[in-house]
């Protein structure tokens, strides 16, 4: 997909890949493409992972991580704040993991 996006709105450079990245917690993965979602795993447009890395437990509740998204995460990530480069499904996962 990197191939396909003009390097312009990459920043004027060229990568590898434009890799998404999702988090996959309490038997679902979630992920943010332009909304904030919650998926079966494998279910996401994206197709199979490339590579899943296991980070470890949780001491978070799914409820504690629902309220998290709620109050905290749809602030920062909805429809108007996306952005390729700035605000996308990877800022979207590292901050979940921080909560988690």
């Amino acid at each position: 997909m990197a191939r396909w996006v003009p390097p312009s709105l990459l920043g004027g450079r060229r990568f590898e890949g434009v890799w998404h990245t999702g988090v996959r917690v309490f038997g679902k993965e979630f992920w943010f493409g332009g909304i904030i979602l919650e998926s079966g795993f494998g279910e996401s447009p994206f197709g199979k992972p490339a590579r899943v890395l296991s980070l470890g437990r949780s001491f978070r509740t799914r409820d504690e991580l629902i309220e998290f998204i709620r109050t905290d995460l749809y602030v920062e990530y909805n429809p108007k704040t996306y952005d390729v480069l700035r605000r996308n499904c990877n800022h979207f996962s590292n901050e979940l993991v921080q909560f988690l």
